[in-house]
């Protein structure tokens, strides 16, 4: 669980959004998506109450913050979900009518100040804040720009995902619990990202920020492969431990050159390898 946290930390765009961009919500998004997971385990494993509690205000301070945090709700629903039993055990433990009304009120709480603000200074109580933008790129969703491009490509920036999300792939393939909802989660974000207007969310971006507060779930079979480290051959040990150091240290070394935006066109290689080297 350490080494899991401190990959996750210095190897991820999370550490740029938490030393450079800290006012942005990202980390904060992060951080309540770690304290969901963790609570509502801890809600169906103790049956203590005050983790629901913790359940329903991390989940409503998240959609105060991003209404598309309400994704959150589908995910820790869905994790540690092996078979059909597994959904039906989680509804009876979770909605019953205390609970549902108990969510409801903190939900509605945490929203009103926002509410109110809203009517006061809009003379409006619900408000879009996204003026002129939106999801129009439904039909087209721009994945390559995603995931691919210099100006803020997932992989591109965070390229130590991609050994979680390929394990998640072979948890998928052996049927192990939750690779699924790895790899659906990070479907649905990409998606999210590729079908916004402005997939690249702007030049000044360190990765897709925008998957920063998805880490704890996307992470999490990272945490799985090294549980089975010592069951590996040689040749796996040193392969995860050089490719995850070398990744970790194309991180840093990105992180330390990135001058804040990215001043060029959505594809311009020279100007990435420019700034890196």
């Amino acid at each position: 669980s350490l080494i899991t946290m401190i990959v996750v930390f210095i190897g991820t765009n999370l550490y740029y959004y938490t030393l450079d961009e800290s006012l942005m919500s990202h980390m904060y998004g992060f951080s309540l998506l770690s304290i969901s997971l963790f609570s509502i385990k801890s809600y169906l494993i103790k049956k203590k109450f005050i983790y629901f509690l913790l359940l329903a205000t991390s989940i409503s301070i998240a959609i105060s913050i991003r209404p598309t945090n309400a994704l959150y709700i589908f995910i820790i629903f869905l994790f540690d979900i092996g078979k059909w039993e597994d959904i039906k055990k989680k509804i009876i433990a979770l909605a019953t009518p205390k609970n549902i009304i108990c969510a409801i009120s903190i939900l509605f709480i945490i929203l009103l100040p926002q509410i109110i603000y809203w009517k006061f200074a809009f003379g409006k109580y619900i408000l879009w804040t996204y003026q002129g933008e939106g999801f129009i790129n439904w039909h087209n969703p721009k994945f390559g720009l995603v995931w691919f491009a210099p100006q803020s490509g997932l992989f591109i920036y965070t390229p130590i995902l991609s050994i979680p999300l390929i394990y998640a792939l072979i948890m998928l393939i052996k049927r192990i619990p939750n690779g699924a909802i790895v790899l659906i989660s990070f479907i649905i974000v990409s998606y999210m990202c590729a079908a916004c207007s402005t997939p690249t969310f702007g030049p000044c971006n360190f990765g897709k920020r925008a998957m920063v507060e998805y880490l704890p779930i996307f992470m999490f079979p990272y945490a799985l492969l090294l549980q089975s480290y010592k069951n590996f051959s040689p040749f796996m040990k040193y392969f995860i431990t050089i490719s995850s150091s070398i990744l970790i240290l194309y991180n840093l070394v990105l992180f330390t050159n990135f001058n804040t935006c990215f001043h060029g066109d959505f594809w311009e290689w020279d100007k990435f390898w420019n700034f890196f080297i």
